[in-house]
C-alpha cells in the first residue's frame, strides 16, 4: 500500500495533490566532511529498497580555487555512500563539509 497524502477537492472529489505518485519522500539528513573527517562514509537505511532514491546538496563550500574537493555520492542497495577525492598535496587534507538531503521518489 502506498504511503504518503491524497488531497481532494471537496466539492468534486478531484484529486488536487497525491504524494504518493507526484512528490518524493524524504528520509534523512547527512554532514560529511569537515576537520578530521574520514574520506569514504555511508548511512544505512532499509526504506531506501522503497523507491528510486535520490538527494541534493543543501549547502556545502564554494572553492573556486580547487578542483576535485567535493565528495561524490551514490545509492547501493540499503546504503548511501559517499567517497572525497584522495589529497593531491598538503592543502588538500581539509575535507570541505557537505550538507545532503535524501530520500525516494
Amino acid at each position: 500500500m502506498p504511503r504518503g497524502l491524497i488531497v481532494r477537492d471537496r466539492d468534486s472529489g478531484r484529486v488536487k495533490l497525491d504524494t504518493t505518485t507526484n512528490v518524493g519522500t524524504m528520509l534523512g539528513m547527512v554532514d560529511t566532511g569537515g576537520a578530521g573527517s574520514a574520506q569514504t562514509g555511508q548511512i544505512y537505511n532499509a526504506l531506501l529498497a522503497e523507491g528510486t532514491p535520490f538527494y541534493f546538496v543543501i549547502n556545502g563550500p564554494i572553492q573556486f580555487a580547487r578542483e576535485n574537493v567535493y565528495p561524490t555520492f551514490w545509492f547501493e542497495g540499503y546504503y548511501l555512500k559517499w567517497s572525497y577525492p584522495s589529497p593531491q598535496n598538503q592543502y588538500d587534507y581539509q575535507r570541505p563539509p557537505c550538507r545532503l538531503l535524501y530520500g525516494i521518489t
